[in-house]
């Protein structure tokens, strides 16, 4: 563009020599005629190229917020694929409630069976000590199961 300028201003002072060196000669008003019309051509092709750049750099700035866009949108969409595998990753990792209700109805039965053989006169020590160790493990296993079945 900066080129087309200067065009322009040579073409200018070649006009003002030629005036001022011939006057009104015939040969010369045709070459003035020629040189203004060079004139007009290149400061319309000066306009021209103007908007092209002024077009151009308002699509390169368009451009540049459509990527940002992007990327933010691209952003949300990358944590909510993150929260969905997240969700569906403690979906698979845990039983399926009827499953932890059936193993702590098993737990419920089998300490009521050894707190029959511990409140029985006729146990042995050892037998009545095995059985208060198997409550309290089952008492463990069924506090995990109820924290599981809670969520």
């Amino acid at each position: 563009m900066e080129n087309l300028k200067q065009k322009e201003a040579r073409a200018q002072e070649q006009i003002d020599a030629l005036q001022e060196e011939y006057g009104s000669n015939l040969e010369s008003d045709a070459e003035l005629q020629r040189l203004k019309q060079l004139k007009k051509n290149h400061q319309t092709e000066y306009e021209n190229k103007k908007k092209e750049v002024a077009a151009l750099e308002k699509k390169a700035k368009n451009k540049q917020k459509a990527e940002e866009k992007v990327s933010r949108e691209r952003a949300k969409l990358d944590e909510l694929v993150k929260k969905r595998n997240l969700i569906e990753e403690r979906l698979n990792s845990t039983e399926p409630l009827d499953d932890l209700n059936e193993r702590e109805a098993e737990l419920r039965q089998q300490n009521a069976e050894d707190q029959a053989i511990i409140d029985a006169t006729d146990t042995s020590p050892s037998d009545r000590q095995a059985a208060e160790a198997r409550v309290e493990e089952r008492n463990e296993e069924l506090a995990r199961l109820q924290t599981q079945i809670a969520e």
